[in-house]
């Protein structure tokens, strides 16, 4: 990320991915920050907090950013997983902001520092039961996919292989589902007709429609 790009965020009003806070905020919160950001940026985003600046965007700066990035290093460090962000010093006014800048990384969600935290809207909050599910849910591949379409709204094609992938003689098209309950473990989907499907993760293959965007979701059970 560019001085540019920095200045850039910096200057907007604060977002859902862009916060500001003062040297000498509570270290509670500067790590609530840091995992509210970690467990909810999308992919091919950043979130950045920036450190010496006041809500309006007027910096301050810090008087040591040299001990303010090793501070955000052990509070990083400190939570688990350890939370993976890159940290500049940028210039405002002739004043050193200290930027720390974190990107998707849903392989090690979720993260916590006592609770778990989500970002909702430019807030950082409790996690619901639900939440935490599905940051759990997260760490698997197929189910992050499935997961993906379920919070975008974007039905999927199910196509149940009753005796194996291999057997095209003996499958049932449920067409196009909603995407219902996505647990740690197993996924339901709802056809348009017809009883609700379940299934873990292990039973299915998952691959793309021919546009190319919608999820197809193959089970061999």
């Amino acid at each position: 990320m560019t001085d540019e790009e920095l200045q850039r965020r910096l200057n907007n009003h604060e977002d859902n991915w862009t916060e500001r806070k003062l040297e000498n905020e509570p270290r509670a919160r500067i790590r609530k920050t840091l995992v509210a950001f970690a467990n909810s940026v999308p992919s091919g985003e950043s979130a950045i907090l920036f450190i010496g600046v006041q809500d309006d965007g007027t910096p301050l700066g810090v008087k040591n950013p040299d001990q303010m990035q090793k501070n955000v290093r052990e509070w990083a460090e400190d939570c688990y997983p350890p939370i993976r962000y890159t940290s500049r010093v940028t210039k405002v006014d002739e004043k050193d902001i200290v930027a720390v800048i974190i990107k998707a990384d849903p392989d090690n969600r979720p993260h916590f520092a006592g609770p778990s935290y989500v970002r909702t809207g430019s807030e950082s909050i409790k996690a619901t039961e639900q939440q935490y599910d599905e940051l759990i849910t997260a760490r698997n591949s197929k189910a992050r996919d499935i997961l993906r379409a379920k919070q975008n709204g974007e039905p999927v094609v199910v196509i149940r292989y009753l005796s194996g992938f291999g057997n095209h003689n003996m499958r049932a098209i449920l067409g196009e589902c909603v995407v219902g309950d996505c647990s740690p473990t197993l996924a339901v989907f709802h056809p348009r007709i017809g009883e609700p499907f379940a299934a873990e993760y292990s039973q299915l293959r998952l691959t793309k429609m021919p546009d190319g965007k919608q999820l197809k979701v193959e089970s061999d059970f």
